[in-house]
């Protein structure tokens, strides 16, 4: 990686979640034109972004947070890792399709299992 094209510092950006019923519908227009229907499950979140302030291709894996103000999660006004970035729309900042992320607290007790050295 050459790190004269990396960013310093941590970049935000406030995005609204979106109900998954009409993430799904977005996303089966989209479908139209792959070979595989994308398929959105109760194990997604989906949040939508606007030009300029979206996820994009390497965000891949990157955190969708929580600062308690959202009021989904309470107002302790600590950050809450809720999403992993796991795909969206080709072309980023698409306002008609939103970006789409692994819900974690639909793997918590796997990822609680792994970090006390459990097995599945």
């Amino acid at each position: 990686m050459d790190p004269s094209n990396s960013t310093v510092g941590v970049r935000f950006i406030r995005l609204p979640i979106v109900n998954t019923t009409s993430c799904a519908i977005a996303y089966a227009s989209l479908s139209e034109n792959f070979q595989q229907p994308i398929v959105i499950t109760p194990n997604h979140l989906c949040a939508q972004g606007t030009p300029m302030n979206d996820v994009c291709r390497g965000d891949s894996g990157g955190p969708f947070m929580d600062d308690g103000s959202s009021g989904v999660f309470g107002t302790s006004g600590r950050y809450t890792i809720i999403g992993i970035v796991a795909f969206g729309p080709t072309l980023c900042g698409v306002t008609t399709i939103p970006g789409v992320y692994t819900l974690v607290s639909s793997f918590s007790d796997w990822i609680l299992r792994s970090i006390n050295g459990g097995s599945d």
